[in-house]
């Protein structure tokens, strides 16, 4: 009889710790999941870092450097891109001219 409560009392104590662990397992595996997902979005960024575009993208966007095609325009610290215009080619006044 001692030897049956025993090991009711152990299989209980048991399931406990297995339900802890599938919980660990659970959380640990969400976990993994997103740090993957993070690490394949940090290997495109490197990988575009690698192009040509990338270059050409922050020479012309953060460095201000003009494309071969382009006129910049630098007026009280404003860069002015004279290949894009400012107002749209068909808009009219609001007065109808």
């Amino acid at each position: 009889m001692l030897l049956a409560i025993v090991f009711i009392v152990f299989y209980f104590n048991q399931s406990g710790l297995m339900a802890r662990n599938d919980d660990l397992i659970a959380q640990l595996t969400s976990q993994r999941d997103a740090l993957v997902s993070a690490n394949a979005q940090i290997s495109r960024k490197i990988d575009f870092a690698k192009t040509d575009a990338y270059v050409e993208r922050v020479a012309h966007d953060e460095l201000g450097l003009a494309r071969p095609d382009e006129i910049r325009f630098v007026s009280g610290g404003q860069s002015i891109d004279a290949s894009t215009p400012a107002v749209a080619p068909n808009a009219q006044s609001s007065n109808g001219q």
